[in-house]
């Protein structure tokens, strides 16, 4: 897995898919090469309306995928870095998408491998959908790029072989990155967002930019203007950390980042 999970911040909506209709108190366990899962309710299209369901879960390289009485739903969580996981709990999951808006939220998400281990708390994305469109990933990203916002309570990641420079001081590394009170805002193509980390010797680090969806070629352009941590200029920092830790969909090119979704 390659690993920067500040990529998370500027690769937002950057998902493949999701189903039509909703879920509610989604809990799942997955440990390689299966899991199971439960819900308070679940009503996908062409899946089923049920109660209380049970369902076996799998990770298909990111996508999670719930199966029950020979049917199956795909819930795409790439961006939440369990691409390669061996482990993944999900503890109370809600999903919505329909006319009105696409939304996720969740309680905690936690997944490991060798090497790595990940904790994610308190998560949500929502997205006002302002059109439809009959391409799955154009209704969901031209969408989301449209009018959203991202908001994470706490993110950590620690890795067993990686270690990460700090975006501040100089000669200063960690196998941990933390991240606290994640917010984006994307509108009309425009973002802007803010965190705290240990990366940043306690200043706030907020960014903003632009970002676009090329539908010919299926990528993603952000172009990023400003990451500022206090009064500090540390976007070239940052693009050399991407740049180092980049995934194999991700060209990384100051101020540009392009995010092939094919």
């Amino acid at each position: 897995m390659k690993k920067l999970i500040v990529a998370i911040l500027i690769s937002t909506f950057a998902m493949a898919s999701l189903p039509d209709g909703e879920f509610q108190g989604l809990n799942a366990q997955y440990k390689s090469p299966v899991g199971t899962a439960s819900a308070d309710y679940l009503n996908i299209d062409g899946f089923g309306n049920y109660r209380n369901p049970t369902l076996s879960v799998e990770n298909k390289d990111g996508l999670l995928s719930f199966g029950f009485d020979g049917k199956e739903f795909q819930i795409d969580l790439t961006l939440f870095a369990v691409r390669d996981a061996d482990y993944i709990n999900v503890d109370d999951m809600n999903f919505v998408n329909n006319k009105r808006k696409i939304e996720l939220d969740f309680y905690g998400l936690n997944a490991s491998s060798i090497g790595y281990s990940t904790d994610i708390r308190r998560g949500s994305a929502n997205c006002k959908r302002t059109k439809t469109y009959t391409d799955a990933t154009q209704d969901l990203v031209l969408n989301c790029l449209s009018n959203s916002e991202l908001s994470v309570y706490s993110f950590s990641f620690l890795s067993e072989t990686n270690s990460f420079k700090s975006l501040v001081e100089d000669g200063v590394e960690t196998s941990e990155i933390i991240l606290n009170n994640i917010q984006l805002d994307i509108s009309k193509g425009y973002v802007e967002g803010s965190f705290s980390s240990n990366l940043s010797f306690g200043f706030d680090v907020s960014f903003n930019g632009k970002i676009d969806y090329d539908v010919a070629s299926e990528l993603v352009v952000v172009r990023v203007d400003d990451v500022r941590a206090g009064f500090f200029s540390v976007r070239s920092k940052l693009f050399t950390e991407l740049a180092a830790n980049a995934p194999d969909n991700m060209l990384v090119d100051e101020p540009y980042i392009y995010i092939e979704l094919k």
